[in-house]
């Protein structure tokens, strides 16, 4: 009996972007079939890798987002305990 190798998700071969394929039909007319292939291959993984560093840069976003709000909130609740009315005041006013 013999079982299949399960490939991962990963490294699983997926069906490429039909326009992505024709695009480098064009381009490459004189390529061989493999060439184009790996070609779309190498596009793909680009594409990937961009996506994943723009989803990481948008959790850094987040991240820095919601350490200046928690700096923030902290600033202002020790402003509450020291002065209270001021400290409101200066959370809603504008820089100068």
């Amino acid at each position: 009996m013999t079982t299949e190798p399960t490939v991962p998700d990963d490294r699983a071969l997926t069906p490429y972007d039909p326009e992505m394929r024709a695009l480098v039909k064009q381009e490459m007319p004189n390529a061989s079939e493999q060439v184009q292939n790996e070609t779309i291959a190498l596009i793909e993984a680009i594409k990937k890798r961009a996506q994943s560093e723009a989803q990481g840069a948008g959790e850094v976003t987040r991240d820095a987002y919601l350490t200046a709000v928690r700096q923030i909130r902290e600033v202002i609740e020790q402003d509450l305990t020291t002065q209270p009315s001021s400290a409101f005041l200066r959370a809603v006013s504008p820089p100068k």
